[in-house]
C-alpha cells in the first residue's frame, strides 16, 4: 500500500466506513444477492468482491458456501468485514489493495461480483479486463453499477 493513489482513496473510504454504523448495512446487496443466489457453489470454490468496502456482500455469500476474497482501498473496511464475518462465524479474505495495482492469478475464481464497484472509465477500460481474465472457464461474474 505505498502508491499514493491506494493512500488517497484509502484515506477516503477510511473516512466514509469510520462510523460504528455500517455505511451500507450489514445485508447483502438485494440484486447482487439474488443473482448469486441462483449459482450453486461448487466445491473447493473461490469467490472475489472487489471494493465490497465493510464486506457485507463477501459476509453474506461466506453464509452460502462461498469462499469469499475482498480487495478493497479501505483499513477500516478490512476491521468492519472481519467484525461481520465473525458475527456470522465465517471467514473472508480481505486485502488492502487497488484494482490499477493488483495481480490477478489467471483462471482462479468461480465468481466474480460486483456491487457499485466505483472506478474512473480510464481505469475500468484498462484494470478491468485484467480481473475478468481471473475467471476459471465456467465462473460467473455479476456486476451492478
Amino acid at each position: 500500500m505505498t502508491d499514493d493513489k491506494v493512500k488517497t482513496g484509502g484515506e477516503m473510504w477510511d473516512q466514509r466506513f469510520s462510523s460504528e454504523e455500517y455505511a451500507y448495512g450489514k445485508e447483502a446487496n438485494v440484486w447482487l444477492s439474488e443473482r448469486v443466489s441462483e449459482i450453486n457453489p461448487p466445491p473447493n470454490n473461490r469467490a472475489l468482491f472487489p471494493a465490497d468496502g465493510e464486506g457485507r456482500n463477501a459476509v453474506w455469500a461466506a453464509r452460502i458456501g462461498w469462499n469469499s476474497e475482498v480487495f478493497d482501498l479501505s483499513i477500516v473496511g478490512k476491521q468492519k468485514c472481519h467484525l461481520l464475518a465473525q458475527e456470522h462465524a465465517v471467514s473472508v479474505d480481505y486485502d488492502v489493495d487497488d484494482l490499477a495495482l493488483r495481480e490477478f492469478p489467471q483462471r482462479s475464481y468461480d465468481l466474480i461480483a460486483c456491487s457499485w464497484f466505483h472506478t474512473p472509465s480510464e481505469i475500468r477500460k484498462v484494470h478491468m479486463p485484467r480481473m475478468l481474465h481471473s475467471l476459471k472457464s465456467g465462473g460467473h461474474f455479476v456486476m451492478e453499477g
